[in-house]
């Protein structure tokens, strides 16, 4: 029943003459000079090493870009959390010719009560699993249908550049500091040297690279410094993952439905814990993205996984036939809309903590006084923005200079209002 994230083809270095589509001539220096800066390794896939490859790119850096687990998972809403700040994803719409939705505020979630979708009347987070609480605003949020399409074609931007050493199918098995350079030591026996590095894959994923000390420090959004040793990542952060199912319809639904919805399964006779069926229609009602979170015990037995896709179906089928939407669809079954479908499982996907990573995470190496940073999705994307806003601001910053900085040559727009934070809040 268990997936990977995506199929792995060994390691390769993507080299080609022609700018890939969305980046234009300014953009491009010559494939031998990168910016004097020195080569910046990245290791991970998901939000946020994608998001900083492209602003390495964006301001001429060459990258080691090594994908380890290669984890990720889709977007599980159509609408992000407000409030969040936008500057680094309008940094990057320009690098990927594709502007976000206009991010138009208000309330995009419809929660499943009394048969029907309504918007949710939540005075606190108690309603929600402390996992959930990382992807779902309470109150305002905002509309971005095509956010995970913005997401593809960055990365697919991103594989062709040439600044781009890319990196598949391998994992780091250690990592030193020699001769003033960072040394990663790959499964496959190659060795990636770099002046800079910035591991941005989970951090449940670091336990068992060799040459780190096995403790950290995590400064929390609830004002307390965790102490937490490797050994106690699961029972202390509580890793949850996602089991997520994407439907190709026979027809159009919903076509340009931009709410998100959410549903409660009905519980087991032996468990503890409510938890939400969420997700949305695309925009051209062509297809649908559901996903419900799974605990770490859960994503460890097949069993509970094939129970919980089977309930994660009937809940929609429950209450989409409530709602009146199937009979409007002519179909007495959820399941008579769907052409075909793809199954996606991903482990260590979020924290569930009552708190949020307020900066990026510092690791040291066991044998000398040298550390680096890491960077963490595990408490969901406005986590994720601000976790790296921390990097392109702070005088300590995650590189020798600040993140997304204009060089000569990068094709940054100098504008300063383009610049500048943007942030929308309720």
């Amino acid at each position: 029943m268990k997936t990977s994230a995506q199929e792995k083809k060994g390691s390769q270095s993507q080299d080609q003459s022609d700018p890939p589509e969305g980046f234009t001539e300014e953009d491009q220096v010559s494939k031998s000079v990168g910016n004097d800066d020195g080569c910046v390794t990245v290791v991970g896939y998901h939000w946020s090493a994608l998001l900083l490859v492209g602003l390495l790119v964006q301001s001429n850096r060459k990258v080691n870009w090594i994908e380890n687990t290669g984890s990720h998972y889709r977007y599980p809403l159509s609408v992000l959390p407000s409030p969040v700040s936008l500057q680094l994803l309008n940094r990057l719409s320009k690098m990927v010719n594709l502007p976000l939705d206009p991010l138009e505020v208000g309330q995009f979630l419809r929660d499943f009560r009394n048969k029907s979708f309504q918007v949710p009347v939540w005075e606190d987070e108690v309603e929600l699993w402390e996992a959930e609480q990382k992807l779902v605003t309470l109150n305002q949020s905002l509309s971005a249908q095509n956010f995970e399409v913005w997401l593809d074609r960055l990365r697919s931007t991103l594989e062709e550049h040439h600044l781009i050493d890319r990196v598949q199918g391998v994992r780091v098995s250690k990592i030193v500091h020699e001769q003033g350079e960072w040394v990663l030591e790959l499964s496959s026996g190659e060795r990636k040297r770099s002046q800079k590095l910035v591991w941005a894959d989970s951090l449940e994923s670091i336990r068992s690279v060799d040459g780190l000390k096995k403790t950290i420090q995590l400064s929390a959004t609830d004002g307390n410094s965790h102490r937490l040793r490797f050994s106690d990542f699961n029972s202390k952060l509580h890793p949850v993952g996602t089991l997520q199912i994407d439907f190709q319809h026979r027809h159009a639904i919903r076509a340009e439905q931009a709410e998100s919805f959410l549903m409660t399964p009905y519980r087991d006779s032996k468990e503890t814990l409510d938890r939400k069926v969420m997700g949305y229609f695309s925009e051209d009602g062509l297809s649908s993205h559901w996903t419900v979170l799974l605990t770490h015990s859960e994503i460890e037995n097949n069993h509970e996984i094939t129970k919980k896709l089977r309930k994660l179906k009937q809940t929609l089928n429950r209450c989409f036939e409530a709602a009146g939407w199937l009979e409007q669809e002519g179909q007495s079954d959820f399941q008579g809309l769907i052409q075909n479908e793809v199954v996606r499982l991903n482990e260590n996907s979020l924290w569930a903590v009552p708190w949020e990573i307020a900066s990026p995470i510092e690791i040291q190496l066991s044998q000398s006084s040298q550390s680096f940073y890491a960077l963490t999705d595990a408490c969901g994307l406005a986590s994720s923005l601000e976790q790296l806003e921390w990097g392109a601001e702070s005088e300590s910053s995650l590189l020798s200079h600040r993140l997304g900085e204009s060089v000569q040559g990068s094709g940054a727009d100098s504008e300063n209002e383009d610049l500048n934070r943007q942030t929308l809040s309720s």
